[in-house]
């Protein structure tokens, strides 16, 4: 839910969405068929779906984590 944003200002973001406008560059191309860019997107679902999984199988960090790397 996007409770913070006014929908005509979403909208009018999505209209520049830069990943839509890209697939509808490439589809004008001769050399690339829908059947490729709905592979790509195929192939970058399962590549989500898959880091989403990963992410809710990693163990829980410790409290030891919370200080861990840092510098300040």
């Amino acid at each position: 839910p996007n409770n913070y944003q006014d929908r005509d200002e979403r909208a009018s973001w999505l209209e520049r969405d830069p990943i839509v406008l890209f697939a509808g560059r490439l589809s004008t191309r001769t050399d690339i068929t829908d059947a490729d860019l709905d592979a790509v997107r195929a192939s970058v679902d399962a590549q989500i779906e898959q880091a989403v999984k990963a992410g809710q199988n990693a163990p829980q960090p410790t409290m030891e984590d919370l200080t861990k790397d840092i510098l300040a």
